[in-house]
């Protein structure tokens, strides 16, 4: 979802990867390791691609 969005990925610390949009503004920090993530990361993960206006016309 975030990199459809242009979000880019870097690793994070321990179990995690820190996702940024293109001007490195909104950043979402997503845990691995896991098949399904919690409602809480999915709501940051969707307010993060909301608030970004990064390569919008």
């Amino acid at each position: 979802m975030l990199k459809s969005e242009g979000f880019t990925t870097r690793p994070g610390k321990g179990s995690h990867e820190m996702f940024a949009c293109p001007s490195g503004a909104h950043k979402v920090s997503v845990p691995t390791g896991h098949k399904t993530i919690s409602p809480a990361v999915h709501a940051m993960v969707v307010k993060a691609i909301a608030v970004c206006d990064c390569g919008k016309d």
